[in-house]
């Protein structure tokens, strides 16, 4: 399947949001997350949110600094 993630299409077999984010080693405690134009509150289960042809993916990643 197709997704664009971050402006970028990639291809991938992932069926969920979390199998996503392992086979891109992608960790997940510090970060944003949005999906087709909707922000995923930091609460949610991504094992549970399945993954669509052409679903828009935006993932901002949270730094701290001083």
């Amino acid at each position: 399947m197709h997704l664009n993630v971050n402006g970028s299409i990639i291809v991938t077999e992932t069926r969920t949001l979390a199998d996503f984010f392992a086979s891109k080693q992608i960790e997940t405690t510090h970060i944003i997350v949005e999906l087709n134009q909707t922000v995923l509150p930091r609460t949610t289960d991504f094992s549970s949110i399945l993954l669509n042809e052409g679903d828009d993916l935006n993932l901002l990643h949270i730094v701290g600094g001083g």
